[in-house]
């Protein structure tokens, strides 16, 4: 579970990482159409795989073609 601070705020716990076959990699940022991993790695393009959205308790999945793949040394992954 998140934190509660002493002057009443509160942080959430996050944790988002990319799932392809038996690989699991973090994701150090997230938006919209594209993520940063945490670790370099290289798949090719057309590669499918599930971003994993924990906050505290609550975990979503959502499906991710990589229509441009991986490519190591490059920090945006497009996916859609």
């Amino acid at each position: 579970m998140g934190k509660h601070w002493n002057d009443g705020g509160y942080s959430s716990e996050v944790e988002l990482s990319l799932q392809i076959a038996d690989k699991t990699m973090r994701i150090a940022q997230i938006g919209p159409k594209s993520f940063i991993l945490r670790d370099a790695c290289e798949y090719p393009p057309g590669t499918e795989g599930t971003i994993v959205i924990k906050v505290d308790d609550r975990e979503r999945k959502v499906h991710a073609f990589l229509q441009n793949g991986v490519t190591s040394g490059v920090d945006e992954v497009e996916y859609i």
